[in-house]
C-alpha cells in the first residue's frame, strides 16, 4: 500500500470547501462555454486557481465532477416543483389543481433558471447537446430519488385531475410536455425570427404563459386509448417480447466509467518532506515559464505549441483512444440493420405425366418462376449480464485518460525542449561574444608586444613571445568560428521545435535572469501533478479492467436476435401490415473446451496487471527521483557560480596587475598570458554554469510536474 507520512491540518478544512466551490463553479463556465468533452482538467485547474490534486481530492474523476455541476443544476429545479406542485395541491383542496397549475409548476422552474443568465443557457444547452448525441448519457445516481419523486408527483396529479386517463398515459403527456420545454429553450431564438418578435422578444413570464397553455391543453386532451384498435394476439406478442428485450436492456445497461484510481495499490512509501530541501510546502507554480520574465521565450513556446508535429501526433492518439473507447462501448448497444431482400426463382418440373409424360417415355418439361420480396429490420444484441463488456469498455475509457496524459506530458516536455534550447542558443551566442572579445584582447596584447619589440626592449625572447601573442589571436578566431557554429546549430535546433524550416534565421537573446527559488511543494502532490506519473496509474487501472473481462470471459454469453418486417411475392405489398413477419430468439453460449485459451489469455492479463504495477512504481519513484536530483543540484550550482564569480574577480585583479606591471617593465608577459586566459576562462564557465542553473530550473518545474500556461481569467466568483 501506498502511504503518506503527513495528514492536512484541521485548518486546512475551510480551504478544502472554498477549493471546491471555486472548482465547481470554474466548471460551471468553462462547460457552458466550451462544452463537456472540449474542457480538460488542466483547463479547469488554471481557471480555478487550483492544482490537479485537488480535483482528484473532491471529485475523484472528471465525471464525477460533470456529475456534481449537472447536480447543482437538476436538483434545486426539482425541488422547486415539488414545492410549487404542494402549493398548487393545497390551495385546490379539496379538489384537484387545474392542468394549468400542474403545467406551471412543472415548467416555471426551469424555464426561469435556465433563461436567468447567458451562463445558465449555455449550460443547458450543453446538457442537452451531451443527452441528444451521447445516448449512454444517464440521469446521475444521486439524481434519480428527486427525479422519480417528480415523476410520481405529478403523474399522480395528472391522474387524478383526468379521471379517464391512466397513470401510463399520464407519464406519457408529462414527457410530451418536457419536450416542448426543451424545444422552447434550444429552438426559441430561431421561433422569434420567423414570428417577427425581434425587436421586442417575449420576455421569460410571457413565454411561460404561451407554453403553459398549450400544454395544459394537451393534459385536459381526450384518452388517446378510446381512438386506438385493439391489439391483435400477434401485436400483443410483439409488444409483450418488445418488453422483455426492454427489461433486460435495463438489467444489463449500467453505464461504464472510469476505473477508479489504484494509486494506493502501490506498496511504496511516501515521504512527508523531500529530502534534499527544507522549503515550505507551497504548491508548485502551474506558470513556470512566466518566471523567466522573457517575454521572446513565452512567444516561442506559444509558437511551438502550435505548430510541433509531435503534438499533433499526440493530439491525434488522444483522438484515436476516444474513438476505440467508443467502439467498445457500441459492443454492449443492440446493432439493427435494414434489410431488402429480392428474389426470384425458376423452379423446372420433368417427367411428370401432365406434360406429356406416361409409364413409357419421360414426359414433357415445365417451368415455374416465383417473386419474393422481404423488408425487415434485424437487431441483434449481446446481453452484458457479467459485466464482461462493460470492463472492456472501461479500460478503454482508462486508455483515453492515458492518451490524455501523454498529450499534457508531450506539451510539457516542448515547453521544457523550448525552454533549454533558448537558454543553449543565448549561451552560445555569449560564448561567441565572448571570443570576439578574447580576440580583440589577444591582438591588444600582440600589439603591445610588437611595439615593445620594435622599441629594442626585452631582446631576449621577445620573439618568441611575439610569436606566442600572435598564436593566441589566431587561436582566438578559431575559436570564433567554433562558436558561429554553435550559434547556428543551436538556431536550427530551435527552428526544429518550432516547427518550422531550419534556416538558422530565428533570433537570439542574452541568458534570462534566475528566477526566485521555488517552493517543491509536497512528495504526495507529485501523484497527481506528474503526467507520466498519471498515466502509468491509467495502465494499471486499464489492466485491472482487462483481467475483469478475462476473467469473466468463462462465463455464458447471453445473446437476442430478432427481426420484424414483411414478406410478399408482389413489390406493391412490400408495406402491407398484413404480411407481416417477425421472429425473436435467444442464444446462450457456455465455454467448455478451448484447449486452454481463456485460461492463457487470464494469465496473460494477470502478468499485464503485474507488468503495469511495477512500472507505476518504476515511474514513481523515476519521479522522486528526478525531483530530488534536480534540488540537490540547484544547491551545488549556487555554489559553483558563486566560487566562478570570485575566481573571475581574482583573475581580472591579477590580469590588471600583470598589465601594469609589464608595462612598467617590472613583470614578464608570461604572467599577462596566463593572467588574461584564467579572466576568459572564468567568463566563459560563468556563462556556462549560468545556463546549467537555468536548464536545471526547467528540469525542476518539469520534475515536479508543473504546467506551462499562465492561470486563464476565471469566470467563476471565488467565495468570500
Amino acid at each position: 500500500m501506498a502511504t503518506i507520512e503527513h495528514s492536512t491540518p484541521p485548518s486546512e478544512a475551510h480551504s478544502d470547501a472554498t477549493t471546491r466551490e471555486r472548482l465547481l463553479e470554474a466548471a460551471e463556465a468553462l462547460f457552458a462555454e466550451q462544452g463537456f468533452e472540449s474542457v480538460s482538467l488542466r483547463d479547469l485547474t488554471h481557471a480555478a486557481g487550483a492544482n490537479l490534486a485537488s480535483v482528484n481530492y473532491h471529485f475523484g474523476s472528471k465525471d464525477h465532477l460533470i456529475e456534481e455541476v449537472v447536480l447543482r443544476s437538476l436538483n434545486p429545479m426539482n425541488r422547486e416543483r415539488i414545492d410549487l406542485l404542494t402549493q398548487a395541491e393545497a390551495a385546490a383542496f379539496p379538489d384537484s389543481p387545474t392542468f394549468a397549475a400542474i403545467t406551471d409548476a412543472f415548467l416555471r422552474p426551469v424555464l426561469t433558471q435556465v433563461r436567468g443568465t447567458r451562463h445558465t443557457e449555455l449550460l443547458f444547452s450543453k446538457l442537452m447537446g451531451r443527452c441528444l448525441t451521447d445516448r449512454g448519457a444517464q440521469i446521475p445516481e444521486r439524481a434519480r430519488p428527486l427525479f422519480q419523486e417528480v415523476i410520481q408527483r405529478f403523474g399522480s396529479a395528472i391522474d387524478r385531475s383526468h379521471p379517464g386517463l391512466s397513470m401510463v398515459e399520464a407519464l406519457w403527456r408529462l414527457n410530451f410536455t418536457a419536450g416542448a420545454l426543451i424545444s422552447t429553450l434550444i429552438h426559441g431564438e430561431m421561433v422569434v425570427q420567423f414570428t417577427g418578435e425581434t425587436e421586442a422578444p417575449p420576455d421569460t413570464e410571457t413565454l411561460l404563459q404561451r407554453l403553459v397553455a398549450f400544454c395544459a391543453q394537451g393534459l385536459a386532451a381526450p384518452p388517446s386509448a378510446t381512438e386506438t384498435p385493439p391489439v391483435s394476439g400477434r401485436s400483443r406478442g410483439q409488444v409483450t417480447l418488445l418488453a422483455l428485450c426492454g427489461l433486460l436492456g435495463a438489467m444489463t445497461s449500467c453505464a461504464a466509467v472510469n476505473p477508479a484510481s489504484r494509486m494506493a495499490e502501490m506498496d511504496l512509501t511516501v515521504p512527508g518532506t523531500w529530502a534534499a530541501t527544507d522549503s515550505g510546502k507551497s504548491g508548485v507554480d502551474d506558470a513556470w515559464i512566466e518566471n523567466f520574465r522573457d517575454a521572446r521565450l513565452s512567444q516561442l513556446v506559444d509558437e511551438a505549441l502550435t505548430a510541433n508535429p509531435d503534438l499533433r501526433a499526440a493530439a491525434a492518439r488522444v483522438d484515436k483512444a476516444r474513438g476505440n473507447a467508443r467502439l467498445k462501448g457500441a459492443d454492449a448497444l443492440p446493432t439493427v440493420d435494414l434489410n431488402f431482400t429480392p428474389a426470384r426463382t425458376k423452379r423446372n418440373f420433368i417427367g411428370f405425366p401432365a406434360f406429356g409424360g406416361d409409364q413409357s417415355s419421360p414426359g414433357g418439361t415445365a417451368s415455374n418462376l416465383n417473386n419474393s420480396f422481404g423488408l425487415s429490420l434485424d437487431m441483434q444484441w449481446e446481453l452484458d449480464v457479467w459485466g464482461r463488456i462493460r470492463a472492456g469498455h472501461e479500460a478503454t475509457l482508462a486508455e483515453i485518460q492515458i492518451a490524455e496524459a501523454e498529450e499534457r506530458a508531450a506539451r510539457v516536455s516542448l515547453t521544457a525542449q523550448v525552454a533549454r534550447a533558448w537558454f543553449a542558443l543565448g549561451e552560445a551566442k555569449g560564448q561567441l561574444l565572448l571570443a570576439q572579445n578574447t580576440e580583440q584582447v589577444y591582438a591588444d596584447t600582440a600589439q603591445a608586444v610588437r611595439e615593445r619589440f620594435k622599441a629594442g626592449h626585452d631582446q631576449n625572447g621577445a620573439a618568441s613571445q611575439l610569436r606566442l601573442a600572435e598564436t593566441d589571436v589566431a587561436t582566438a578566431k578559431a575559436t570564433i568560428a567554433e562558436r558561429q557554429q554553435a550559434v547556428d546549430s543551436s538556431k536550427r535546433q530551435l527552428e526544429i521545435l518550432l516547427g518550422r524550416y531550419p534556416a538558422g534565421k530565428v533570433e537570439s537573446a542574452a541568458l534570462p535572469a534566475m528566477p526566485t527559488k521555488i517552493p517543491p511543494g509536497l512528495p504526495s502532490e507529485l501523484l497527481q501533478r506528474r503526467p507520466d506519473v498519471l498515466a502509468a496509474e491509467r495502465r494499471f487501472a486499464a489492466a485491472g479492467k482487462r483481467v475483469t473481462e478475462a476473467k469473466r470471459a468463462v462465463f455464458p454469453r447471453l445473446s437476442l436476435t430478432s427481426s420484424a418486417g414483411t414478406s410478399t411475392e408482389n413489390l406493391s405489398e412490400l408495406l402491407n401490415s398484413d404480411f407481416g413477419v417477425w421472429n425473436l430468439a435467444a442464444n446462450a453460449v457456455q465455454p467448455i473446451l478451448y484447449a486452454g485459451k481463456i485460461q492463457a489469455g487470464k494469465d496473460i492479463r494477470f502478468s499485464e496487471e503485474k507488468e503495469a504495477l511495477a512500472q507505476l512504481q518504476k515511474t514513481v519513484l523515476q519521479a522522486f527521483s528526478e525531483v530530488e536530483t534536480a534540488l540537490a543540484a540547484d544547491q551545488y550550482l549556487v555554489s559553483r557560480v558563486n566560487a566562478i564569480v570570485e575566481a573571475q574577480r581574482l583573475a581580472e585583479e591579477a590580469d590588471q596587475s600583470a598589465r601594469a606591471d609589464y608595462q612598467q617593465g617590472l613583470g614578464d608577459l608570461l604572467t599577462v598570458f596566463v593572467s588574461q586566459n584564467r579572466v576568459i576562462q572564468a567568463k566563459a564557465q560563468l556563462l556556462a554554469v549560468q545556463r546549467l542553473r537555468l536548464e536545471n530550473r526547467v528540469n525542476l518545474h518539469l520534475a515536479l510536474g508543473g504546467d506551462y500556461r499562465p492561470h486563464a481569467p476565471s469566470t467563476a466568483t471565488t467565495p468570500h
